[in-house]
């Protein structure tokens, strides 16, 4: 059998900064629902005060990744709706032709915290627009464990205080 269709993608959202590479993709695929109906014209304005990264991607660059976002979610979505149909499914041949209708750059509002805390490194991404994050926080055991231990202290004194007045 063989299986054909169109995939129309919009918004196909690319990072277009060099220090991005350290930064997992999931990352900004957790952030990256921007409400790109909103959009505005740049004004240098927006940056006063802040520190923002500089494109470092080619056009070009921008449109080989782009084209290969687009290919393995295509791949995956004819996949998903094959395999909804058929036990079991075997691709011989696989052909996507990527078109690229448009290539915008636009500043958006994320922001990238990275701190270190016991010798580890940890990552927080924050989506300005709508308040999407990404990240781990850190967790101190010794802190942890101790406030739930107090935690559990003043329970048990309400708990045997509710008691005493009960019976």
């Amino acid at each position: 059998m063989v299986r054909d269709g169109d995939i129309s993608l919009e918004n196909l959202v690319q990072v277009a900064f060099k220090t991005g590479d350290h930064v997992p993709p999931e990352a900004f695929e957790t952030i990256a629902n921007f409400r790109w109906e909103e959009k505005v014209p740049f004004s240098p304005i927006y940056l006063s005060g802040y520190f923002a990264e500089l494109w470092g991607v080619s056009p070009e660059e921008a449109g080989e990744k782009a084209e290969l976002s687009a290919q393995k979610l295509a791949e995956n979505k004819v996949l998903q709706e094959v395999q909804a149909l058929y036990e079991t499914v075997r691709v011989s041949h696989n052909k996507v032709t990527p078109e690229l209708d448009n290539l915008d750059y636009i500043l958006a509002p994320a922001w990238i915290l990275t701190y270190e805390f016991n010798q580890k490194t940890y990552m927080y991404v924050l989506n300005g627009q709508t308040g999407e994050t990404f990240g781990e926080l850190p967790l101190d055991g010794k802190k942890l464990y101790q406030s739930a231990a107090l935690l559990a202290l003043i329970i048990l004194i309400i708990l045997l205080l509710g008691g005493r007045f009960i019976w």
